[in-house]
């Protein structure tokens, strides 16, 4: 009975919304988005630590929430649209789905095996789109840096054979991963016969992080700025 009731609920909202002009209806659907937003307040929160995580120091405090904000906002649209799509006429529709080559690959693989579908509905998700991989790989270092999973730090060492071995020696001897080293002899901080080495390792934790730079000085070597930080 009751899943009947929340029926009859949406039947009427769809048949309210497509009576309304497609603006306004569109208007409506950002006001329930923005009102999701200060409403819902975990996933407002969740929003906006990945939009940390994806931005980091390149956008303000207030610009991230203003993102979150408006991907509320889009998201209230969408459901709105989704209501309006059964009585959506073909041109209508086409204008509105633009989709790669790759996005038929569902309906490849519904016509490949249509008789396993006969009689049945099915919906197709259609998708497809080009993807920044060079974004892709600062979302993820910065969400590595930000849990603590990766950490870069800096050790100054004698500019001679074997100094570098044997710092490597005591990171590796704490199973950190040592991802990537660059050496700079060129700063202004650093004395004639010294080198500075930068690491990029991975770590379990901060914890894992931290005890590989504690090893590290207790071993007489001066650690610089390490990341993330221990706080």
């Amino acid at each position: 009975m009751m899943a009947y009731l929340i029926y009859l609920i949406l039947k009427g909202f769809s048949i309210f919304i497509n009576l309304l002009p497609e603006g306004f209806s569109l208007w409506m659907g950002r006001q329930l988005g923005s009102l999701a937003y200060y409403l819902d307040r975990e996933h407002r929160k969740v929003a906006f630590q990945n939009l940390l995580i994806a931005f980091g120091q390149e956008k303000s405090e207030e610009e991230l929430h203003a993102i979150a904000k408006k991907t509320f906002q889009n998201l209230g649209m969408i459901a709105i649209e989704f209501f309006r799509i059964p009585r959506m006429d073909i041109e209508n529709f086409r204008k509105k789905l633009v989709v790669e080559g790759a996005g038929a690959v569902p309906l490849a693989a519904l016509l490949e095996n249509k008789e396993r579908f006969q009689g049945k509905r099915v919906v197709l998700v259609v998708s497809g789109g080009n993807i920044d991989f060079t974004l892709i790989d600062r979302i993820l270092l910065k969400g590595l840096m930000t849990s603590g999973r990766l950490g870069v730090f800096a050790v100054v060492i004698d500019d001679i054979a074997g100094s570098l071995h044997a710092v490597t020696g005591i990171v590796g001897s704490h199973k950190a991963n040592i991802l990537s080293v660059a050496h700079d002899r060129t700063t202004g901080d650093v004395a004639i016969g010294k080198a500075k080495v930068v690491f990029t390792v991975e770590v379990r934790s901060r914890e894992h992080l931290a005890s590989v730079l504690a090893a590290l000085r207790d071993s007489g070597y001066g650690v610089r700025g390490e990341s993330p930080s221990q706080d």
